[in-house]
């Protein structure tokens, strides 16, 4: 019955998409390779007859539902196939397909550094781990895939020392991309942003369903483009919108002299929702 209502919302949703072509879709797997009524098929035909009526919303619009008959044992993002973010489309173990019996499976060992891989396959899971991990914020990569591979793998591993430094014992890390990573997390009263990898829309829109009135969101800027973009995003969003902007300046010698060299600006926005 699940299948029959995800392939009918997979129907409607290119019949709404669709609507100037002779045709809905086709039978191949570019359309999920609908193939029509078969009289012999009677369990299909009952979950479809018993689901009539039925289909999947997310919000006021219909759900994109895509299936497959294997996975390999842990769905895909939408994000990740074709670029584009639903949140409720995120990356999670499959069980039941771990457990068909029927599904091949194959075991491979892939070392930590990702030394000795084929290339292809290097790049592959190196721009896997940048687009999952997310850790650089704004900031355009200067280093090569494996050194950012690396430089992430590092930064994890930072936090972990930290908490434990500083006995901070309740300390949850999350590796993932926001907003899909975000999903599932409980009530929150105070949510800190330091980067939004071009997601600040989608990300804001989980953080204020996230909020209880009188939560607080706490951005960062350091480009005039991020610091724009956080005062747009706010004109319309039930909040109350103020920022600082902090500089600081650090002592260098000159000869006889001690200068201030300046730091670059950094702007600290507060919202709280009303």
């Amino acid at each position: 019955k699940a299948q029959a209502v995800a392939a009918r919302n997979y129907a409607l949703k290119k019949m709404s998409t669709q609507a100037s072509r002779s045709y809905d879709v086709v039978d191949t797997p570019t359309d999920q390779v609908f193939k029509g009524y078969n009289a012999s098929q009677t369990r299909v035909i009952q979950a479809v007859q018993e689901t009539a009526g039925l289909a999947l919303y997310s919000g006021s619009a219909l759900a994109s539902c895509y299936y497959t008959a294997s996975n390999g044992g842990q769905t895909e993002a939408t994000k990740n196939a074709w670029g584009n973010s639903l949140s409720y489309s995120v990356v999670k173990d499959d069980p039941y397909d771990l457990g068909n019996t029927s599904a091949k499976k194959t075991t491979a060992r892939i070392a930590k550094d990702a030394n000795d891989l084929h290339p292809s396959l290097e790049g592959a899971l190196l721009e896997g781990v940048r687009d999952v991990l997310a850790l650089r914020g704004d900031r355009v990569p200067s280093c090569t895939p494996k050194e950012d591979f690396h430089y992430a793998c590092e930064l994890i591993e930072l936090i972990r020392k930290n908490a434990e430094k500083f006995d901070c014992r309740n300390i949850h890390t999350i590796a993932g991309t926001a907003p899909e990573a975000m999903e599932g997390l409980p009530k929150m009263d105070v949510i800190i942003i330091g980067g939004s990898s071009g997601n600040m829309h989608e990300i804001l829109d989980r953080c204020e369903a996230l909020l209880a009135p009188g939560g607080r969101i706490i951005l960062t800027a350091v480009t005039v483009e991020t610091t724009g973009e956080v005062v747009k995003e706010f004109a319309d969003r039930p909040f109350e919108l103020e920022g600082f902007e902090m500089q600081i300046n650090r002592l260098r010698k000159l000869g006889r002299y001690h200068l201030y060299d300046p730091m670059s600006p950094i702007f600290i926005f507060t919202a709280i929702k009303h």
